[in-house]
């Protein structure tokens, strides 16, 4: 609540990625991205009561093709040379109560579509098409003005061509 009344903020945010650091072809983990993207997203929140807030941040995810990529698949015959991403759109949302002054409690999830396949030298990848919604419980405590830890765990309600399980998120806060 602000002043006694509900309030709504918003924001929006524009990222373009470029390609960036080393990415070693031998290696699967690298620290570089070798491929430009764009990625847009609005955000928002809304507090009806002083206790109760909603929260959402839609993504979209534009990737461009590259032709730098660590560790591609051994694929018999297969010569790489270009890969780009799918086009997605996902969403990460909240609603949480306050049950003591520093905790609250709530529900989390993320839900993610992708909008066509991954490709390969210019090709469709089958079954590349990702499909993804997970709910689960979360908090948020506040240490002092400067440190918070959120807490998440998010349980598979829709899941296909991705990695399946139950997913766990820790974050640590801490204001500058």
């Amino acid at each position: 609540m602000k002043d006694g009344h509900p309030y709504f903020v918003w924001r929006l945010q524009f990222i373009i990625g470029s390609p960036t650091g080393a990415v070693n072809p031998k290696v699967g983990i690298n620290q570089g991205v070798g491929y430009w993207y764009v990625a847009p997203h609005v955000a928002a929140s809304f507090t009806p009561t002083p206790k109760l807030e909603f929260s959402t941040r839609l993504n979209y995810e534009y990737n461009f093709p590259g032709s730098t990529f660590s560790a591609p698949p051994p694929i018999p015959g297969l010569v790489y040379k270009t890969g780009q991403g799918g086009q997605i759109v996902y969403d990460n949302f909240t609603g949480s109560y306050q049950i003591v002054p520093k905790l609250n409690i709530g529900v989390d999830g993320f839900l993610l579509f992708q909008l066509n396949p991954d490709k390969t030298n210019g090709q469709n990848v089958p079954k590349s098409l990702r499909n993804d919604l997970y709910i689960g419980p979360g908090l948020h405590y506040v240490f002092d003005p400067a440190d918070s830890i959120n807490f998440n765990t998010y349980f598979r309600i829709i899941n296909n061509n991705d990695s399946s399980g139950p997913k766990a998120n820790i974050q640590y806060i801490h204001r500058f």
